[in-house]
């Protein structure tokens, strides 16, 4: 019996997606380090995909009084308006969440709509970076 290998694919999910596919979307977040989220973008960002990721953080960190996020953009597609508005409402609800560490590599358009859509959702605290390791370090040193 072979096993089927899921990869991301490129293009934005919705409703229709399998369970299989849903649950290997909750697999691009996770916990490292006790307090930290780890969250890796898909290329086509969708508001089904965004929920589901946001479900999985509540699950991680309800037991939680705090924890910071480290953002992999690295294959990150640009968001449109609708997806920026729903990224913006998200972080807010997440009140628990104190820092921010975004790596995107060489991209600077998604640096720019990052550091956009933190700022509308009035988080100050974040920071971003062209690599994991100094994303990741911005993290610990808080």
């Amino acid at each position: 019996m072979e096993t089927e290998f899921l990869k991301i694919k490129d293009q934005p999910y919705g409703p229709d997606t399998s369970s299989v596919e849903r649950n290997y979307l909750k697999e691009q977040v996770g916990i490292i380090e006790g307090n930290i989220v780890t969250w890796k973008e898909v290329p086509k960002p969708s508001i089904y995909q965004i929920e589901v990721f946001s479900e999985k953080v509540r699950e991680l960190t309800q037991d939680l009084d705090s924890f910071h996020m480290l953002i992999d953009l690295t294959e990150a597609g640009r968001p449109n308006p609708e997806i920026i508005e729903f990224l913006r409402g998200m972080f807010q609800s997440h009140d628990k969440l104190c820092r921010i560490a975004i790596f995107t590599q060489k991209n600077v358009l998604l640096n720019a709509a990052a550091k956009f859509i933190l700022l509308r959702a009035g988080h100050t605290s974040f920071s971003i970076h062209k690599y994991k390791e100094e994303a990741m370090e911005a993290l610990k040193n808080v």
